[in-house]
């Protein structure tokens, strides 16, 4: 299969999942499936609008996450993974510790911006599980971007899925196919999977397999939705931060 097979369209999706969570085979298929394994409190009840972050952030990928969920009226959650380790030669998770600030574009239309560290990145959170590192200023890395989100955003959700990872399986390999099969009828998933260099081997042997598993498992594919345009997705701008999110910064 191809990763355009993937995405679901956006209406498409919001008629879909009520069509779904009112199917009373495909309830007792899918709770079949996942046997013992609970979900976690915040993933319980009705369907929601759900991104994974490292940690949840109100960058423009965010926004527009948001902006979505209000659309098809769905409440959104982020899931996060907290017990992850922090290094920075991931790209999303450097993004976190030395944010970058959007300014608009010039007359040749190029990004203006300006960027802040947020943490030490001398090498002494290097490797660190995310959870347990301190800004420059002393607070927790994590409370400072849930601070900055949510005193922006209202009405969201914010669930750390580490224990959860960690009971699917020790490798994405035996994860994800419950991850993709939580979609099948009880949430619909944002996100954009790419064929970068970084990703594409990740893409072709962890996440294509799996979807594909768990489509043919149950006979509908689970519902995930670009959480940016797919053809702009490594665009980096959408790891950027609105100007305003500055304000959330405390001097050092």
């Amino acid at each position: 299969m191809t990763i355009d097979e993937i995405y679901t369209p956006l209406e498409e999706a919001k008629k879909e999942i009520w069509k779904r969570w009112n199917d009373p085979e495909l309830k007792k298929k899918v709770d079949e499936y996942f046997g013992d394994i609970t979900l976690p409190e915040e993933l319980k009840g009705d369907p929601k609008a759900i991104c994974t972050f490292h940690v949840a952030t109100p960058n423009w990928a965010f926004f527009h996450f948001w902006e979505a969920a209000q659309e098809i009226e769905l409440k959104p959650l982020v899931f996060e993974y907290l017990d992850d380790i922090f290094i920075t030669t991931n790209f999303d998770k450097a993004s976190l510790a030395k944010m970058v600030f959007y300014h608009g574009k010039d007359d040749h239309g190029d990004m203006l911006t300006s960027s802040r560290h947020v943490i030490d990145l001398s090498g002494v959170n290097e490797k660190k599980k995310i959870k347990d590192i301190q800004t420059l200023w002393g607070e927790n890395f994590v409370d400072f971007h849930h601070r900055s989100l949510c005193t922006y955003y209202d009405d969201l959700e914010i669930c750390d899925g580490s224990d959860w990872y960690h009971k699917l399986g020790k490798t994405p390999a035996e994860y994800y196919k419950y991850i993709f099969a939580f979609y099948i009828r009880n949430g619909i998933l944002f996100e954009n999977y790419l064929l970068t260099s970084k990703e594409k081997k990740f893409t072709e042997e962890v996440l294509l397999p799996n979807f594909e598993y768990v489509w043919k498992k149950f006979g509908v594919k689970p519902l995930i939705v670009p959480i940016t345009p797919q053809f702009e997705a490594d665009k980096k701008h959408w790891w950027c931060y609105p100007e305003f999110i500055k304000l959330m910064l405390k001097k050092v």
